[in-house]
């Protein structure tokens, strides 16, 4: 926030918590360090929700390039192309919602600094997803598409056997975020899963439905501001406090 006093990170006597978005997070002393070093940051983004058959096989092609690229359930098992992601498919439908606005899967992407191991953030990603959503189905894919390796999951919110659909709030991303950093240093990624107030960063992100236009090519209001350029927020509807 603009006016939030940073958290003072070497005073052990302190008060030890940060406030992101609402609620306050208390950081323990070794995380406090890496935000004093500035080690790089673990990112972790929900980017999008989406219901139905038909949104949620557009998340499936998009994140396999088509089924170029293989999907890693949570089971360890490959799909290894489209056929199969439609057989996948047809399993979660059942537990998807009727509703219109109902959340039926999320997308969520890891990303690790440039230059880390592909072997690392998959083998991070898939410790954090079984850590994070027992009990849920969900599907990986890695890209290299970038300067940065990420990975894009596809989370099913039903539990098995009709459980409780999740809620992905600001305060579950920023535990999720936690265990996607712990997961990567027990990898040999040194990143740090620091709130924004923590690390002397006030700007908040974009909502999710600016960072859509934005993808979509539409130029949102925010942006035709005067002296306001396209992209001066981070995009992504929840993202590191």
């Amino acid at each position: 926030m603009a006016n939030e006093p940073l958290v003072p990170f070497l005073d052990i006597g302190s008060a030890r918590k940060a406030k992101a978005e609402g609620f306050s997070i208390r950081l323990p002393l070794a995380e406090r360090l890496r935000a004093a070093r500035r080690i790089p940051q673990a990112i972790v983004k929900v980017t999008s929700f989406s219901h139905g058959v038909h949104q949620v096989s557009r998340q499936l092609r998009y994140i396999s390039r088509n089924g170029s690229i293989p999907l890693e359930k949570d089971n360890g098992d490959l799909l290894v192309d489209r056929e199969e992601q439609k057989e996948l498919l047809g399993e979660w439908v059942l537990d998807f919602d009727p509703g219109r606005r109902s959340r039926d899967t999320a997308s969520i992407v890891f990303s690790l600094p440039p230059g880390s191991s592909i072997d690392a953030l998959r083998r991070a990603v898939r410790a954090t997803g079984t850590k994070s959503f027992p009990g849920h189905e969900w599907v990986f894919a890695i890209h290299q598409d970038r300067h940065h390796p990420h990975a894009h999951m596809v989370l099913k919110m039903r539990g098995g056997e009709k459980g409780q659909k999740l809620r992905l709030r600001k305060a579950d991303l920023y535990r999720l975020r936690e265990t996607f950093a712990e997961a990567s240093r027990e990898q040999g990624v040194q990143v740090a899963a620091s709130p924004r107030a923590a690390r002397g960063v006030t700007r908040k992100g974009a909502r999710l439905a600016v960072y859509q236009m934005r993808r979509r090519g539409i130029v949102p209001e925010v942006d035709k501001k005067p002296g306001k350029k396209p992209g001066d927020e981070k995009s992504g509807s929840l993202q590191n406090p």
